[in-house]
C-alpha cells in the first residue's frame, strides 16, 4: 500500500533509487553487526577466509550463482508485475480466472515448502535450482501458446510458477548460506536480498520497455531463451568449477 502510494506520487525512478538506497543501508548496517556480534563473542583470530567474503563472490561458480539469481528475479518480476496486463488485453481474461491463476500458483507453493526437507534430500538444492530455472522458462513459453479461444493451457502451467519461486528461493538461500562464513551470515542473506529486489527492479524497467517496443510473445519467449541460456550456463560452471569451490561438492548428496 504504501509503495503503490508512492508510485503515483513520485513515479517509478525516484521510489527505485530510495529503494537502492534503503537496501545498501541495511547491507552495511548487517555487515557491522556480523562483525560486532563475532568481536564481541570471540578472542581468538577469525578464521582467514572471513576477511575474504567479497573475494569469494567472485569466484567462479559463485558469481555465475549470483548472475543467475540475478535473472530469474528479472524473469520473475516480469511475470509477476506484468503478466495480468496480458492477461486483461491480450487474451481478455476475466477477474475471476485471474483470481484462479493466482489461488492455483499459491496452493502449489506452499505444499513444496511443507516438503522442502524431503526435496532437499532426494533431489539436492544444485537441481532444485536447475528444475526452478527450467520450470520459468517452460511457462513463459506456454503462455505465447495460448489464445483467447483456449486459455486452459494457462491454467495447465500456472503451477510451474510455485515450483520455481518454491525451488529457486530455497536453493538459493543454501547457496548463500554456505559460501558466506559464519561470521557473515546475515551479510550474506542481505547479498542475496538485494540482488534479488535489483533483479526485480531492472526486470520490470526491460520487460516495460521490451512490452512496447517489441510485444507480449516477443519478450516472453526472449526471456525464456534467456533463462535457459543461464540455466546451461549453471550447469556448466557447477561441472567445470565445483572442484574449485569444495562447498559445492555436497550438494547433491544431501
Amino acid at each position: 500500500m504504501i509503495i503503490g502510494a508512492l508510485f503515483d506520487r513520485y513515479s517509478y525512478t525516484p521510489v527505485m533509487v530510495l529503494s537502492t538506497m534503503i537496501t545498501s543501508a541495511l547491507f552495511v548496517t548487517g555487515i557491522i553487526m556480523d562483525q560486532d556480534k563475532y568481536s564481541t563473542t570471540r578472542n581468538a583470530e577469525l578464521p582467514k577466509y572471513s576477511n575474504n567474503f567479497a573475494c569469494s563472490l567472485l569466484k567462479p561458480f559463485n558469481l555465475i550463482f549470483l548472475l543467475t539469481l540475478f535473472s530469474i528475479s528479472m524473469g520473475s518480476a516480469l511475470v509477476e508485475g506484468l503478466v495480468f496486463m496480458y492477461f486483461r488485453n491480450g487474451l481478455h481474461l476475466s477477474n475471476f480466472l485471474m483470481g484462479i491463476t493466482v489461488m492455483i500458483t499459491v496452493s502449489f507453493e506452499i505444499p513444496l515448502f511443507f516438503i522442502g526437507p524431503v526435496l532437499s534430500r532426494t533431489m539436492g538444492f544444485t537441481y532444485m535450482m536447475i528444475v526452478g530455472l527450467l520450470s520459468y522458462s517452460i511457462r513463459v513459453f506456454v503462455y505465447t501458446l495460448a489464445t483467447p479461444d483456449d486459455i486452459m493451457i494457462l491454467l495447465l502451467v500456472e503451477p510451474l510458477h510455485g515450483v520455481t519461486y518454491t525451488l529457486i528461493q530455497m536453493s538459493s538461500v543454501y547457496f548463500m548460506s554456505e559460501l558466506a562464513p559464519p561470521e557473515y551470515s546475515n551479510s550474506g542473506q542481505t547479498v542475496l536480498s538485494a540482488i534479488k529486489a535489483f533483479g526485480g527492479g531492472i526486470g520490470l524497467l526491460v520487460g516495460s520497455f521490451m512490452f512496447e517496443s517489441f510485444g507480449t510473445e516477443f519478450t516472453y519467449r526472449a526471456f525464456g531463451t534467456f533463462i535457459g541460456i543461464m540455466t546451461c550456463l549453471f550447469c556448466l560452471s557447477r561441472k567445470c568449477f565445483v572442484q574449485q569451490n569444495t562447498v559445492y561438492l555436497e550438494l547433491t548428496e544431501i
